[in-house]
């Protein structure tokens, strides 16, 4: 079955060099955080197009974001979604000349407060 952006629901994930630290500094201090973000992905890759909202300023505006247990949440993008709807000047993602549109992107991973202070995620 097709989505609504033609991808017929085999999605493969794309990590940020950011999103891969995060991942890396967190094996160090939480294990369970590691394992919930790597469910997040998971659950994400299943249908990218279903979300907690839309991140809403700072630079992951324009990209989806899902919670991940309490406080922690996963930003990402699908690359079909972001070229059907015109947004690829403003989301400025450094692999979109090398995705394909069932390629989905991962920017940032961790407490919502962590990386933009008061920032809305």
């Amino acid at each position: 079955m097709k989505s609504e952006y033609g991808v017929d629901g085999q999605f493969h994930p794309r990590f940020t060099k950011q999103f891969e630290r995060i991942i890396e500094s967190w094996k160090k201090r939480d294990r369970e955080l590691v394992k919930a973000l790597k469910g997040g992905v998971d659950k994400v890759l299943v249908y990218p197009f279903r979300s907690d909202g839309w991140a809403t300023g700072g630079e992951f505006r324009g990209k989806r974001k899902v919670r991940v247990g309490r406080g922690y949440r996963i930003v990402f993008l699908a690359c079909a979604e972001c070229r059907q709807t015109k947004r690829t000047a403003v989301n400025a993602c450094e692999f979109c000349s090398e995705t394909d549109n069932a390629t989905v992107v991962f920017f940032f991973g961790g407490r919502k407060k962590e990386r933009h202070g008061d920032y809305r995620m």
